[in-house]
């Protein structure tokens, strides 16, 4: 296998950039349905997965994209649990305690093989993780510090290019998981738990942890497409139906 070119380290940077001021910004001015379009919205993993088009084969590509569906049910699983945590303990703590729960479920679906397995892993960790996420709570209008935000996102950038380098001298299994990895939700996360009240950061986080259905849909749908359609197809018809799913949530989700 070959390394990961600058190209793939560049798209992914510069898109969870993006995400994370993106998000920041919405984070302190949007109702929580919007916010959970914006994280179902693939800025992130669409482009790992076109570099994986462009690169492997499609058996490659395929196994990626059902390992990335699973992976989904990790961060579900991650941002109901810094949420749950996040009204008892500070936020580093919260956040790590998310991501032992995003360790513990990435661990127990990694042996999961087919597009059919991982979509009911998905499914059951979103139906148990959202039915249990409290509802959107009234709070006042956010504040949005520029140099702080930049200084979040840049990192945030730096941390999924480092994550993406390393994808591409993995297998297809772990190269997906890892293209799954929350980086932007991460910070997003610890942003939130650091400057929202504990009942607002929870439902904030719950609002992301629903906008994740979007990204399964991408998942399932390129692992769907890419034999019969061809792996940018497949890219191109997963964008698609990400970007209506997320619309969908927009326009009816929780306010």
């Amino acid at each position: 296998m070959t390394e990961t070119p600058l190209l793939a380290l560049a798209l992914r940077a510069v898109a969870t950039t993006g995400f994370v001021l993106g998000m920041g910004w919405l984070v302190a001015f949007a109702r929580p349905r919007i916010a959970a379009a914006a994280v179902g919205m693939p800025v992130v993993i669409g482009p790992g997965f076109l570099v994986l088009a462009l690169e492997r084969d499609v058996a490659f590509f395929t196994a990626a994209a059902e390992a990335g569906l699973g992976a989904m049910a990790a961060t579900v699983a991650f941002v109901g649990c810094a949420a749950a945590l996040g009204r008892r303990l500070a936020p580093p703590l919260a956040v790590a305690g998310g991501l032992l729960a995003w360790a513990a479920a990435i661990a127990a679906v990694a042996p999961l093989e087919g597009l059919g397995a991982n979509c009911i892993a998905f499914l059951a960790a979103y139906a148990l993780l959202t039915r249990l996420a409290p509802p959107a709570v009234g709070r006042k209008r956010g504040t949005w510090r520029r140099g702080r935000e930049l200084l979040r996102a840049a990192a945030a950038g730096a941390l999924v290019a480092a994550v993406t380098a390393l994808a591409g001298l993995l297998g297809a299994g772990l190269a997906g998981a890892l293209l799954a990895l929350p980086v932007g939700l991460i910070v997003i996360a610890f942003s939130v738990l650091s400057d929202s009240a504990p009942e607002a950061a929870a439902a904030i986080l719950a609002a992301a942890a629903r906008g994740t259905l979007a990204l399964a849909v991408f998942c399932a749908v390129a692992a769907a497409a890419a034999d019969a359609t061809g792996m940018l197809v497949a890219v191109a018809a997963a964008t698609l139906c990400s970007v209506a799913t997320a619309s969908l949530l927009a326009a009816f989700g929780r306010k």
